[in-house]
């Protein structure tokens, strides 16, 4: 209890640190937690925090593969983003073929974007 109370700390504490330290706070969660503390940095407001850690989950493929779902209904569109890049990234387009087009429509151009990239890529690929 105390562990997961020291990185939820740490979490919040990310936010104002500087870009240097995000990143080693992103990598010290990763060295205790691993995926699973991760997966909680993609709800950071910091870019180059969420960036990280969407790094560091996809040498986990399976583990992604798990939480996409629970993802792509994330309360804030940047942890929608996360979802259709896991998506793209482990090219899974044709899985999630209803949610790339969803978001293909989406009111946001960052939403829009990464899910036409995995259509375009689909379609690259013959499929669908």
């Amino acid at each position: 209890m105390h562990r997961k109370n020291e990185n939820l700390n740490l979490v919040k504490k990310i936010e104002t640190m500087p870009l240097e330290d995000k990143i080693k706070a992103v990598e010290e969660i990763f060295k205790k937690e691993k995926y699973e503390g991760v997966l909680k940095l993609l709800e950071s407001k910091s870019w180059y925090v969420r960036e990280k850690a969407l790094e560091i989950l996809l040498t986990n493929p399976d583990f992604c593969k798990k939480h996409i779902d629970d993802l792509i209904k994330g309360k804030f569109w940047y942890i929608r983003l996360m979802a259709l890049k896991i998506i793209n990234a482990l090219n899974l387009q044709e899985e999630y073929f209803e949610v790339l087009e969803k978001f293909s429509k989406d009111e946001n151009i960052e939403l829009r974007e990464e899910a036409l990239k995995g259509l375009e890529k689909l379609k690259k690929g013959g499929e669908k």
